[in-house]
Order: structure tokens, then sequence, then C-alpha cells
């Protein structure tokens, strides 16, 4: 939907370029999101659907011949490699740096894209924490409805203190992420000199 939530006067830019990307048809997953115009619904907000997802037909014709362990090539770029080169949320907290907060769900094909278009640029900031939420784990639901997440991919720009600045909704491009990194990095700074 692109919809966007500003949180400080230099957000206007990060949230007006969040409004990009669309599709044509909405989906279902069979993980609880539901996905249309650039965003997938989540929680409560997503459709339910007994759908089968195309990577779990594969992996029961990779059971039936026999392949179930083989392990599937993943470029990096993708939602796998984001996930495990993601800063843990507590090491975030503790760490001082500004930190950018992305929910996804591994079967929203939008956060799929998003990790492909992003990973360059997660790899280029090491002065920001990039930490992957997973809104499929209960165990994330009270971060994820504590800052009003229902649609994903998500994006929260936070400052040092963890003070949020700026979201962005659906599927950004590296440029409305280097926005946000910008101001989250420039708040911070203004907090060490005060």
């Amino acid at each position: 939907m692109g919809a966007t939530s500003e949180e400080s006067s230099g957000a206007g830019k990060v949230a007006a370029a969040a409004a990009t990307g669309s599709v044509v048809a909405a989906t279902a997953t069979a993980a609880g999101t539901a996905c249309a115009t650039g965003a997938c619904a989540v929680g409560a907000a997503a459709a339910t659907s007994s759908t089968v997802g195309v990577s779990q037909v594969a992996a029961t014709l990779l059971g039936a011949l026999g392949l179930a362990s083989t392990t599937v090539y993943q470029p990096a770029g993708d939602l796998a490699h984001m996930t495990a080169s993601s800063v843990e949320l507590r090491s975030a907290v503790d760490n001082g740096k500004p930190s950018v907060l992305e929910f996804y769900s591994k079967n929203c094909p939008h956060c799929n894209q998003v990790a492909k278009d992003l990973y360059a640029v997660e790899k280029r900031h090491n002065d920001v924490n990039w930490v992957m939420i997973d809104t499929e784990l209960e165990a994330n639901r009270a971060l994820w409805e504590s800052l009003g997440v229902n649609e994903i991919p998500h994006f929260a720009f936070l400052d040092a203190d963890e003070q949020l600045l700026a979201t962005a909704i659906g599927p950004i491009k590296p440029d409305v992420a280097e926005q946000g990194i910008a101001l989250a990095l420039k708040a911070s700074a203004n907090y060490e000199t005060n």
C-alpha cells in the first residue's frame, strides 16, 4: 500500500520514496501473510490460505526423489543471507549504534525481493545495526505490534538511543534505505555532540 509513518522532520523523503512498487494481483501464503499492492499484511490483518507455495511443492518433490537433505544454492543478497548476517536485537540495543529494523516473513515475495535490492546497502554500513525481525515468530509479536507493523516489508530507522525516526513500508529502493540511514546517523551524531 506504500503507507508510511513519519516521526521526524527529515523522514518525509524516506516516507515519500517508500510508496514505490505494486503488484497486479493479491496473493496469500500458507504462512498467513496476504500480499498485495507492494506489501504483505501480517498478524490479524493477514488472510489465511491453504495455497501451497512453490517452495513447498519443491520440497515435496525433492523429498520424493530422496534429495530432501540437499542444500539448495542461495546467492548472496537473498533473504537467508540477510537474516544470517543480521545483528541480534539485544546486541543492537547495547552497542550504541543507530539501527534499521527490517520486519519480514520468508514467505513474503516483496520481502525476498527487497532483500536482494538492499543487501549491498546493509554490507556498506558497518556503522549501523541491520536487525531482521521475522514476523512469523511469535516471540517477535510484541515488538512488531508495539511499532504498529501490520504490513511487510516494514523498515524502522532508529537512532543510537533507540528513538524511532522514520518508517518505510513496502519494497523500498536502496536510495530510500540510504536516506533513512543518513537520518539515523545524523540524529545519533547530534546526541553525541550535546
